[in-house]
Order: structure tokens, then C-alpha cells, then sequence
């Protein structure tokens, strides 16, 4: 072959690899909305958690809105993070964040296809993603969560311990990422059966199952209702709920105080004293048989009239008396006494002190004491004085 056909081939192939480089070096800059499986079919009768992954290639930092922009009519379609429900992400540079599609059809709902649409943006890029979800009653299970007692009844006070049982009949190990909605307020946590240690997660092995205690504690003060609470065990794509129902009963809360909130009062030695005490139920149940009962210091005497009050419904309070007196002999000083309430679940404490004063009438007398021995000292010295 000629040297000048040699040669020429030569630079036409420099040529055509140096307009490929260029082409062939410039990666895609932008955001990415994904997920492993973006048309599936699920059971029916219950809901479902799709993984998403939001991701920033090559671009800033970037505020991302994420939205369902298409959803079928009558399905609940919540964005969620941490088990809280999200409304946009922050992703760095070549990073990406991991949300969930909480997917929920109508009770009647079946075949398909479904399709969704979401759509992730921020100030300078975008991406949408477009799901098609088919529902069947024959649809596999790959993981269960069963629970022995649904639903459990209590007052607001109690920890509610619910008993669920994770089953993963598949062939593999899993590890199972545990999360709850349930009404603003409440606390879920999540413990290994025979542990105190909480966690978010559990592993269970292939073909097995595993035990966790998932605990509730209600606010203080809630409201007698029924609550729902949901909750999900995620694996991949596989997921499992399961609903739990919590029935918060009334209860009685008792509030003592002397009408007027004054927690200190003065007494004299030797005399008797009325202090009026009010009792008031602020609970959301009614407060029944509370007996009543009062401690006094050494050689004073106490007793509350009545001392007992049958019932007291939410809201409503009552007046008692009670009637104490210092031991005539005691020391002046401050002196405390402490008054109890005690109903079926409830009880109330309150502590009053109060100031022991001298007697004025035992002033009195000793002034008058005082007057007639100087009158006496008077007539013996006018009488004696002048012999």
C-alpha cells in the first residue's frame, strides 16, 4: 500500500474519533426519578410500598419537589420518607435519596392496568416516572405480618403492646424495615419479642418468621375514641400491613386545692379551724368512692367532712371541710398537713402549711395575771410599807 493511502486512512480515522470523543465523554447531567420495577402487579385488599430513588447526576446541591402528578381515581397515594409523609427531598452531587410510594386502592378495585405518574423538579432540572400497577387476587404474598389481637382497649395512661409475627416465605433472607402511621401525638416503637431495645428494622431468615412487640403510647389527656394505626414492613419491593385498632377509654383525674389556690393559713394553739377544700374531677370519666383522709402533726386533731364522695362526674367538683386543731401544747411555728384523695384508678395529694399562733386569750389571761400580782405587790407594800 502506498504511503499516501496509508497516510491519508490515517487521518480520516483521527477525524472521526475525534468528533465521537467529545459525543462519547459528555455525561448526562440532570435528575432521575426511579424505581426497580415500574409495572407490577399487587394483591388486592390491602395497601402497598413502592421504593423510589430520587438522583442528582452532576448537578448542585438541588432542592427537589417530588408530586404525583396522575393517580387513579378513589386510590390514597401518599409520599413518604422515615415513615412521615414528604413532599421534597435535598440531593447532593451524584447522591440520591430513598423515598416510598404508600399505594392504596379501593376495597373493590381489581385488574388494571392502573397508571400513575409522578414528577420530580427543582429550579433547573426535571424527571417524571410513569407506573403501571395491576391488581390480582392471585397475586403472590412474599411477606406477612399477622398480629394475635388487633385491637386493644385502655385508657390513655397505658401502654398498648401489640404482639405481630413476621413471616417471609421466600427463599432468601430479608431484612424487614418496620414503620407505623398513627394519629399526631401518638408514640410507636418497635421492640424484638423478650427485648427492651427498640429498633426499625428486623432481619428474617428464609422460609421464617420473626416476633416484635410494637408498643403505643397515647398523649396524655386523649380524648375517649377509636384510633387506627397502620403498620408496614418493607423488604425490597416486597411489603406487608397490618391495621391495628386502639380503643382509649375515659379516665378520672382528680385536682385538689383550697378555693381561692392560697396553700398556706395560719391556726392558733388549742383552737379549732375550718379549711374549705375543693375536689374537682378534670378527667374524661367519672371519679367513684373516693374516700378521703388527712394527715396532722403530734397532739393535733383532723377530720374532713364528708369523707367520703360516691361518684363525681367529669368536669364537676365539690367542697369539703376540713376541721383541725393545734395540740394546745405544741410550739408555735409552721406545722404541715397533708391531704389525700384516693377513687377506683385515681388519687390526688395536697399539702397545706400552716402557721401556729399563741393563743390571745392565754395573752390576755397573762396580762391579767400580771395586772393582779402587781396589784397585790401594791397593797402589800401600802399596807407593810408604813410600819
Amino acid at each position: 500500500m502506498p504511503l499516501a493511502r496509508i497516510v491519508s486512512a490515517m487521518a480520516i480515522l483521527l477525524s472521526v474519533l475525534g468528533a465521537v470523543a467529545p459525543a462519547a465523554s459528555e455525561a448526562y447531567r440532570g435528575l432521575g426519578l426511579i424505581t426497580p420495577y415500574p409495572d407490577q402487579t399487587l394483591p388486592t385488599g390491602s395497601g402497598h410500598l413502592i421504593p423510589l430513588t430520587v438522583a442528582n447526576y452532576g448537578l448542585p446541591p438541588q432542592w427537589v419537589d417530588v408530586r404525583v402528578v396522575q393517580a387513579p381515581p378513589g386510590w390514597t397515594v401518599v409520599l413518604q420518607a422515615g415513615g412521615r409523609p414528604v413532599g421534597a427531598v435535598l440531593v447532593e452531587p451524584d447522591q440520591s435519596r430513598a423515598l416510598s410510594l404508600w399505594v392504596e386502592p379501593p376495597e373493590r378495585a381489581a385488574g388494571g392496568p392502573f397508571p400513575l405518574v409522578l414528577e420530580a423538579h427543582s429550579s433547573s432540572a426535571r424527571a417524571r416516572l410513569p407506573l403501571r400497577l395491576h391488581l390480582s387476587e392471585q397475586a403472590p404474598q412474599p411477606l406477612a405480618l399477622e398480629v394475635g389481637l388487633p385491637v386493644l382497649r385502655g385508657a390513655a395512661r397505658t401502654v398498648f403492646t401489640f404482639e405481630l409475627t413476621v413471616r417471609n416465605p421466600t427463599e432468601r433472607d430479608v431484612m424487614a424495615a418496620l414503620s407505623a402511621r398513627a394519629p399526631d401525638g401518638f408514640r410507636v416503637d418497635f421492640l424484638p419479642r423478650f427485648s427492651e431495645q427498640e429498633i426499625t428494622g428486623l432481619p428474617v431468615k428464609a422460609g421464617d418468621s420473626a416476633q416484635i412487640d410494637v408498643r403505643v403510647a397515647a398523649p396524655r389527656g386523649t380524648p375517649a375514641e377509636t384510633y387506627p394505626i397502620t403498620v408496614t414492613a418493607l423488604a425490597g419491593t416486597m411489603s406487608a400491613s397490618q391495621e391495628l385498632t386502639l380503643e382509649i377509654t375515659g379516665e378520672p383525674r382528680l385536682k385538689m386545692a383550697p378555693p381561692d389556690e392560697r396553700l398556706s393559713g395560719t391556726a392558733y394553739l388549742g383552737v379549732e379551724t375550718p379549711l374549705q377544700l375543693q375536689i374537682e374531677n378534670v378527667g374524661t370519666a367519672p371519679a367513684e368512692d373516693l374516700r378521703l383522709s388527712g394527715f396532722a402533726p403530734a397532739n393535733w386533731s383532723l377530720r374532713l367532712e364528708p369523707a367520703q364522695i360516691d361518684r363525681l362526674a367529669p368536669g364537676a367538683r365539690t367542697m369539703v371541710t376540713a376541721v383541725f386543731k393545734p395540740g394546745a401544747k405544741s410550739l408555735a411555728g409552721d406545722y404541715l398537713l397533708t391531704f389525700e384523695a384516693h377513687g377506683r384508678g385515681t388519687e390526688a395529694t395536697l399539702e397545706y402549711r400552716v402557721t401556729a399562733l399563741t393563743s390571745t386569750l392565754w395573752g390576755l389571761v397573762g396580762i391579767a395575771l400580771a395586772a393582779v400580782a402587781l396589784l397585790l405587790v401594791g397593797l402589800v407594800v401600802v399596807r407593810y410599807g408604813r410600819r
